[in-house]
């Protein structure tokens, strides 16, 4: 039951140190070291990329983050479940984002100068296509704002203890905390 960490590299060796400590019965490997490949059942990855059809044994693929619109759900067989990131520590930071998102465009902080219009202003987090290329109109519009999708990122000490607690119920057989609906993607 081993499980393969495929995303930041420096984060990649937190989980693992973090894993040995709360979870030293179930073996972690950070890409590219991945071992024997029929051993991995539970892939956690930002961008898993044609990974997932190398693993003849997976049983679930965890988004290193909270959302999954970064996955190719075509690319992954429709039997297998994804589950996005939840974990207390994301969630904080999320709203602490909006907040200050909803500050800035109450307090007009973008420019005190613009008449008012209908739309007072935006701060986009996520864009299709992302990231917007660079002739995009929105990047020169004066009362918007474009994040990188920051609005928070998974802390590994409380994204192991989540992605632990999914792994215990995914092999109880209890429904897994963030499960992905595929048909409207979340």
């Amino acid at each position: 039951m081993t499980v393969l960490y495929k995303a930041d590299p420096v984060r990649g060796a937190q989980w693992a140190a973090l894993f040995a400590q709360r979870a030293p019965d179930v073996p972690f490997r950070v890409w590219p070291d991945i071992g024997d490949p029929h051993a991995i059942r539970y892939l956690v990855a930002w961008n898993p990329g044609d990974l997932v059809r190398t693993l003849p044994n997976l049983e679930a693929v965890f988004s290193a983050g909270a959302g999954v619109d970064q996955l190719d759900l075509a690319n992954m067989p429709a039997h297998l479940p994804v589950v996005g990131m939840i974990e207390p520590d994301i969630v904080e930071g999320m709203v602490e984002y909006v907040s200050e998102a909803v500050l800035a465009i109450h307090r007009d902080l973008f420019d005190y100068a613009l008449a008012r219009g209908q739309l007072h202003g935006a701060v986009l987090d996520v864009t299709d296509p992302e990231p917007l290329p660079p002739e995009h109109p929105l990047w020169t519009q004066p009362r918007v704002r474009i994040t990188p999708h920051i609005a928070s990122a998974t802390r590994p000490d409380t994204a192991v203890d989540s992605l632990i607690d999914n792994l215990r119920r995914h092999r109880a057989g209890k429904p897994m905390i963030g499960l992905i609906n595929r048909q409207p993607g979340y």
